[in-house]
């Protein structure tokens, strides 16, 4: 088997103006389509393989990103990303440190690259930027988060009446909460809003009192989850929401053991209540892959070789966390990831 390692990548930067989902097989969407996304306001919305409008695109500067996310953490400790882009024009200094900006992020391989399908890396806002000079050279660093805007700084102050014949129900609460965040600019879709997987469905919980919530719209979103042992999570621009102990197996990455650079055991024994069973995690670390993303799985897959030293690592895995590091002429095109066998 031979692979092609040449690196891609395109940072585009701007206030796109209207965007076009092409048929993605990248990153998180690839199991879905344009006709199951939500969304009102597409001027914010990211998830996207093509944006066209007013921005920045840079391809071949030397470049520097580091994207970490967990599907653990509450949603609203929401994905990072930072980037440092080096000895660029002036022009496009001055494009790239304006407020309010919209970043996204692919990165690949020359395969991706002639098939104008380089996996989207990161897309979110940048939250921070600044242009850092010294002696030899000079960068722009942009610090960013997925739906940075609607995490921090979206507010909601909301009353859903009960009736005897028409009682609100969880349900309800999280329609609404999720329409506010669609109307915000992040997407919602058949397969990342999983209720009906749950052991309890939202509709079945009335809540006869009616339902008040007035505060940020990340914090309520924190509070109902918990209520019911859901965890959410913004990945490329969609909105997911899964139970907090979610096994069923949707997306799966195949990764040969060939591909893997290094594997090791990490936490183990991890059980997170009296109902739930021990499991043990592993972390690897392989070549940049933007498929692999917090939520999916990942089976590991024999090699070829009839010496191979780690067969009790193959099988199926639940990623708990993706941290992927870029350096566009250095050492680092990697992906690395924790975990959880299944």
């Amino acid at each position: 088997m031979q692979y092609n390692y040449s690196r891609y990548y395109e940072l585009l930067v701007g206030f796109p103006e209207t965007y076009r989902l092409q048929d993605p097989v990248y990153p998180s969407l690839n199991a879905t389509d344009s006709n199951t996304l939500t969304f009102d306001s597409p001027i914010n919305f990211m998830a996207v393989q093509t944006a066209e409008g007013t921005g920045k695109s840079v391809t071949e500067n030397q470049l520097t990103a580091t994207v970490n996310g967990n599907v653990e953490s509450k949603g609203s400790n929401a994905r990072g990303c930072t980037i440092k882009v080096y000895n660029l024009s002036e022009e496009t200094v001055r494009a790239l440190t304006m407020s309010n900006l919209k970043v996204i992020l692919k990165a690949g391989y020359e395969d991706d690259y002639l098939n104008d399908n380089l996996p989207v890396i990161f897309s979110g806002q940048v939250k921070q930027s600044k242009h850092v000079t010294k002696r030899h050279d000079s960068y722009v660093e942009l610090i960013c988060q997925d739906g940075y805007t609607p995490s921090t700084a979206i507010k909601v102050n909301k009353s859903l009446k009960s009736t005897e014949e028409v009682p609100v129900t969880a349900n309800d609460v999280f329609d609404y909460l999720i329409s506010v965040w669609n109307k915000n600019g992040i997407a919602s879709t058949n397969s990342s809003i999983r209720f009906d997987d749950l052991p309890i469905h939202p509709s079945t919980v009335p809540f006869r009192g009616g339902w008040t919530g007035e505060g940020y719209l990340r914090d309520l979103t924190d509070e109902i989850c918990d209520a019911f042992n859901y965890q959410w999570y913004i990945v490329n621009g969609v909105l997911y929401i899964q139970s907090a102990f979610e096994n069923r197996v949707r997306d799966v990455v195949e990764l040969d053991m060939s591909l893997i650079k290094g594997i090791s055991d990490g936490e183990q024994d991890v059980k997170r209540d009296s109902n739930t069973k021990e499991k043990s995690r592993i972390t690897l670390t392989t070549f940049l892959n933007g498929t692999i993303a917090e939520g999916k799985f990942i089976n590991i897959v024999p090699t070829s070789d009839p010496l191979d030293k780690h067969t009790k690592y193959y099988g199926l895995y639940k990623i708990i966390s993706v941290s992927h590091q870029l350096d566009y002429r250095g050492a680092a095109w990697d992906t690395k990831v924790e975990c959880e066998k299944v």
